[in-house]
């Protein structure tokens, strides 16, 4: 039995150790039932489990024999992705952005891949980089930053400029 923690701790490690490192054997981690177990324990914390997707499943539909079955589809090939459910939720200036739903065995799947990917790529940033990672955003990206590594223009054309909150962005950030 594994250990997921330790092991994304490992990968984590390896590609650390080795930036040309080419990992084998992940599909086996990714479809384990017990990678996926983990995966649905991350999902199942978070308030949106509770949204359904298109099958109208919710947390409440998943239990270890489901995972089981979907660590089976995985390892038979047989696992499709299903479509997402589209709803729509209102900005703060009263326009709406779409927002795509998954179903839960997708949200699993996405969850497992994630678990695996993150901690190979995240050695691949830089310090600086805050963008879309686990820890950071653009608030995090502070002003020290901004003076010594870019010099961000309030040029939205081009990528930089207020962004999230009225927070200044930029490429060199994200």
């Amino acid at each position: 039995m594994i250990n997921v923690a330790k092991e994304m701790e490992h990968l984590n490690k390896l590609a650390g150790d080795n930036q040309a490192k080419r990992f084998t054997g992940l599909w086996e981690s990714i479809t384990s039932e017990i990678w996926l177990a983990q995966a649905w324990e991350e999902i199942r914390r978070n308030t949106g489990s509770q949204t359904p997707g298109i099958d109208k499943e919710t947390a409440k539909d998943i239990d270890l024999n489901r995972i089981r079955h979907l660590s089976k589809k995985l390892h038979d090939g047989v696992y499709r992705p299903q479509s997402v459910r589209r709803v729509y939720i209102p900005k703060s200036h009263g326009k709406l952005r779409p927002l795509g739903i998954p179903t839960i065995e997708d949200r699993i799947v996405q969850q497992a891949l994630r678990m695996v990917l993150e901690p190979i790529f995240e050695t691949d940033f830089l310090p600086c980089s805050h963008g879309f990672r686990q820890g950071h955003s653009p608030i995090s990206c502070d002003a020290r930053h901004h003076s010594r590594a870019c010099v961000p223009l309030p040029f939205p054309a081009l990528g930089v400029g207020l962004g999230v909150r009225g927070v200044l962005a930029c490429p060199g950030c994200f």
